[in-house]
Order: C-alpha cells, then sequence, then structure tokens
C-alpha cells in the first residue's frame, strides 16, 4: 500500500468519526448538566435526546455548554447562559438533529446566530429571549414555531421574521419597535394559527391590527392595555372569531363584564383569565337559563379573585376535563361544586392553602388529579 493511498483511508476513518463523545465523555455531560441545575431526558434506550439550562436556577457556562453539545444527535435543547463565548456557541451547528431550540441571555449577534443555526434545517421550533446583540432571524425551511420574547425590533427584524413563510405559531410577547404596519404585515403568513403578543405596548390598534388574519386558532393576550371596546370589536369583526378555540388572557385591566362578549367565540373550549381582577361574575352570567355559554374543556383561573358564588357557577359547566384554580381562595362550598364536575379529570390548587374541611371534601372524590 502506497502512502498516498494510506493517507487517504485514514483521513476517510477520521472524517467517518463523530465529532461526538464516547461513553465516559457522555457521563461526563451528564454529570455538567446536573451539576448545573439542568434536567436531562432519555429515551426509551436510555439515550439523552433532551437538555434543559434554561429551567429554575439552571443556566450554563462555556465548559457546561461545550460538554452538552458533545451530546449525539439532540432532539431539544434549552440554554440560558450569558458566558458563553462566540466560538463555544459556533459548535451549535453540529447538532443537525435538534427539532427545538431554546437561547436566553446568550451574548451572540447576528453573525453568530446565523452561523449557528443556518446548519439545523430539522428545526422545527424556536426561542430566542432577551439576545440583546440580534437585530435579524435566521431563515429555516422547517420552522413551524417561534418565539421572539423581549427582542427589540427594527424593521431588519421584521423583514428578517417574514422570511419564514410557513409558520404556525408566532409569539412576540414583550417585543419593542414593533409597529401598526408589522403586526398589520403578519397576514403574509398564511398558515399562522396561534398568535401571542403582549407588554405595555399592545394596545387597542395592536388588536385592531392583527383583527383581518383569518385563520387563528389560537390567541394570547398577555399584560396588554387592550380596553372592553376593543376586545368587543375584534370578536365583531375578526374572521377568526370564527375559527378560535384557545383564547389566553393574562393580567390587563378587563373586568367580569368585559368579558361577557367571549360567549360569541362559538368554537370556544380551553380559556385562560389569569392574574387578573375578576370574582366569577361573568360565569354567574354564562350560565344563567336563555343565554349562551362556551362548552369549555379547559379553564385556569388561576390568580384571579374567585368568590363562592363564581365558584357556584362552575357546576354548569359540565364538559369541563381540566380546571386551574391555582392561588385563589377554594372554600368548603367551592370544592363541593368541582368534585361533582362528571368529566374533570384534573384540577390544579397550587398554593391555595385549602382548610381541613375543603381538603376533606376532595377526599371524598378520587376520580380527580389534584395537581399542588
Amino acid at each position: 500500500m502506497n502512502s498516498r493511498f494510506a493517507f487517504f483511508i485514514v483521513l476517510c476513518a477520521l472524517s467517518a468519526v463523530s465529532c461526538y463523545a464516547g461513553e465516559q465523555e457522555i457521563q461526563e455531560a451528564a454529570a455538567a448538566i446536573e451539576g448545573a441545575f439542568g434536567v436531562i431526558q432519555r429515551d426509551g434506550s436510555g439515550k439523552i435526546t433532551a437538555v434543559d439550562l434554561a429551567a429554575d436556577r439552571a443556566s450554563a457556562d462555556d465548559n457546561v455548554f461545550k460538554k452538552t453539545l458533545q451530546l449525539p444527535q439532540l432532539k431539544s435543547l434549552r440554554v440560558a447562559g450569558g458566558t458563553i463565548t462566540p466560538q463555544t456557541f459556533a459548535m451549535l451547528k453540529e447538532q443537525t438533529a435538534l427539532t427545538d431550540l431554546y437561547l436566553k441571555e446568550i451574548t451572540v449577534n447576528d453573525a453568530d446566530l446565523n452561523a449557528a443555526l443556518t446548519p439545523l434545517t430539522q428545526l422545527k421550533r424556536l426561542t430566542l429571549r432577551r439576545l440583546p446583540n440580534v437585530t435579524a432571524i435566521p431563515k429555516l425551511p422547517n420552522l413551524r414555531n417561534l418565539s421572539l420574547l423581549e427582542l427589540s425590533f427594527t424593521e431588519k427584524t421584521f423583514f428578517s421574521l417574514l422570511e419564514n413563510k410557513l409558520l404556525t405559531a408566532l409569539d412576540l410577547r414583550g417585543c419593542s419597535g414593533l409597529t401598526e404596519e408589522n403586526y398589520q404585515s403578519l397576514k403574509t403568513f398564511e398558515k399562522l394559527t396561534d398568535l401571542k403578543i403582549g407588554g405595555f405596548a399592545v394596545n387597542d390598534e395592536t388588536l385592531k391590527a392583527v383583527t383581518p388574519l383569518p385563520n387563528l386558532t389560537g390567541l394570547t393576550l398577555d399584560d396588554t392595555c387592550i380596553t372592553p371596546e376593543s376586545l368587543a370589536a375584534y370578536i365583531a369583526d375578526s374572521p377568526s372569531a370564527q375559527t378560535l378555540h384557545t383564547l389566553v388572557i393574562n393580567k390587563g385591566t378587563l373586568l367580569d363584564d368585559d368579558l361577557f362578549v367571549l360567549n360569541q367565540l362559538q368554537k370556544l373550549n380551553r380559556l385562560t383569565l389569569s392574574d387578573m381582577m375578576i370574582t366569577g361574575t361573568v360565569l354567574v352570567q354564562w350560565a344563567q337559563g336563555g343565554t349562551v355559554r362556551p362548552k369549555l374543556k379547559i379553564l385556569s383561573l388561576k390568580k384571579t379573585l374567585l368568590t363562592e358564588e363564581g365558584a357556584a357557577a362552575l357546576k354548569k359547566f359540565g364538559e369541563l376535563q381540566t380546571l386551574d384554580l391555582s392561588y385563589t381562595n377554594v372554600t368548603p362550598p367551592a370544592a363541593a361544586v368541582v368534585v361533582t364536575l362528571p368529566n374533570l379529570k384534573t384540577l390544579y390548587l397550587t398554593g391555595c392553602g385549602l382548610d381541613e374541611a375543603a381538603e376533606n371534601v376532595l377526599k371524598g372524590n378520587n376520580t380527580i388529579k389534584v395537581v399542588r
């Protein structure tokens, strides 16, 4: 065998060797992730397929992130870390099996982000949160779900967003710099079915701008300045009022009486009214005979001022399968109503501080899963 041919064989062998770690390195990577308070998920064979370094106290420094990227063929990766260098971040491009990526508070610029993400052609879900130096969104061929949270938008940012034409879900909560014209241009996304908007800059004009979107099945209004008149106008004028089945309203100034018009959303079956100054009077109004009420399967009243009267009206919502009453005052009479709901499977009671009488009511029902 001549030296040139031998060199060619060696070169081929080296190219076939994965840049990923062996078993010992995988164990070291897992230890580093867990040492940084990260969470690991494995498939049925024990292979690590998902890493979360952005939950709770978790965060990644340069060393932890580098070890994480040695894991072979990750499907999901969530990372928060302000000390990750651009050089280490560039290694992300080797994770070509990723379908879900979340990046928070990482100091990279447009060129860094584009170089690392463009090779990730299998990405379907991408979240970018608080990336202060990013002004452009990479174009990704299979991206369907995009969350841009607390970013500063320029026209460059928005036009790069429009390049991802196949989006079905878009989250723009907390973003600054977006204009009414930008929101109107979202109609470019013909397949868009889920939209989340929020922040102090989201007002009546914003909701008016997205009113023409025709195919929404999910809408989130998070901590907005939207008025009752604007909400009523949206329901009256938007073609999506006939298709919406999921609505989330979090914070804001809307009250019970302002929400009565939601009963005009004929397909609404998932409703979240959280962290609001409502008592459940709207439930009482909907429950009255002769009044059209939403046929809700999922309802969240988390962090509201729900009263016993409001809770009593829940007995009319027999379709409910999931109910979230976290951080509300669940009294024994309220608990007694909840346990009679015929289809209820899951009840969230985080932070409720139930007294003994209410606890005893709940113990009498073994068919409902209570999550605290």
